[in-house]
């Protein structure tokens, strides 16, 4: 009898253990479930991204939306299904009234057009210079094409190539992996996850599918050489939750490399380097193995991008743009 009581003991506490599993992974929301409450938010449009990533320690779904003349990027987090980040943009110069949209697809047949064929790695809507475009990206042997096709009048506003020299074209495309392939290796060499990302592009002229995954609390990048199925600039980065210590650091002048400044602090500097203005995003992230503060700022006609070093307050990759 007493063995029976300990077995049924045991069997109890196996499946309240496993209850408890189900229901915090029924917590975290999908995709479509985030893309459902930041369309809800916006109140309509077309979603051009939706990637699983962190911010600030947070798993969270990066969504960007256009509806009209406005574009809109927010985070949803994973777990709690509230809306991080969230900014707007209206476009002045853009003027929907009685255009006529060309759809994505008819943008990918001029693209592809232009370049004679080829694979279409990229079609995304989004603006450029006041303009609406999809920006459609080809690899064709060895080459790469990028170009804006207008989503008005269907003209190529913007077009650039680049050939590179050190691939060997004498690969023939059968002989390729395909993405399918390159996800199963790059999920071999992690050991599970989920892929964010998967887009082929070349690196150092070597052809490569560029791979982002997420898996737990960890973060990998990886090239998948396209003709050799080998890795090439493997990265992983452990997420950890930054927020107490960047609200308890004493600033960027006595920074120190186990405090980081507030992200507070990094928008006063941000502002004082562009004279004023909105601030639309600011997000902790790592950029060439160094943990910054990526900040947009909108002021007027002006938009302004900035990494600031999140342990010394300097300021890196500052970008300027003037919407026309």
């Amino acid at each position: 009898m007493r063995r029976k009581h300990i077995l049924s003991l045991l069997l109890a506490a196996v499946f309240t253990m496993l209850f408890s599993i189900a229901a915090f992974a029924a917590t975290e929301i999908t995709m479509e479930q985030a893309k459902e409450i930041a369309l809800a938010k916006t109140g309509g449009g077309a979603v051009t991204e939706c990637k699983l990533d962190y911010d600030d320690g947070r798993q969270v779904y990066e969504i960007e939306i256009i509806d009209g003349n406005t574009k809109y990027e927010m985070d949803i987090g994973v777990t709690d299904s509230q809306i991080y980040d969230y900014s707007e943009k209206t476009y002045a110069a853009y003027d929907s009234t009685g255009a006529n949209e060309i759809s994505a697809e008819e943008a990918k047949e001029i693209a592809l057009a232009k370049t004679g064929g080829g694979t279409v790695v990229q079609c995304k809507l989004d603006f450029e210079n006041g303009k609406k475009v999809y920006e459609v990206d080809i690899v064709n042997g060895d080459t790469r094409y990028e170009m804006d096709v207008s989503v008005t009048d269907s003209k190529i506003i913007k077009f650039e190539q680049k050939t590179v020299a050190a691939y060997n074209s004498s690969v023939s495309d059968s002989t390729e992996i395909t993405a399918e392939k390159a996800q199963e290796i790059a999920l071999a060499k992690t050991g599970g996850g989920t892929v964010v990302q998967c887009k082929l592009d070349y690196e150092h002229g070597r052809k490569v599918y560029e791979i982002e995954i997420v898996n737990g609390n960890t973060k990998y990048e990886l090239d998948v050489c396209a003709t050799d199925s080998q890795i090439y600039d493997y990265e992983q980065e452990t997420i950890t939750n930054t927020g107490s210590s960047a609200g308890n650091s004493t600033g960027d002048q006595n920074a120190t490399s186990g405090s980081i400044i507030s992200a507070e602090r990094a928008k006063e500097i941000a502002l004082a380097k562009t004279g004023g203005g909105t601030v639309v995003k600011c997000k902790l992230d790592y950029e060439d193995g160094r943990q910054v503060y990526e900040i947009e700022i909108i002021d007027g006609r002006v938009e302004y991008e900035m990494d600031i070093g999140a342990t010394d307050g300097k300021i890196y990759e500052y970008d300027v743009d003037y919407d026309d």
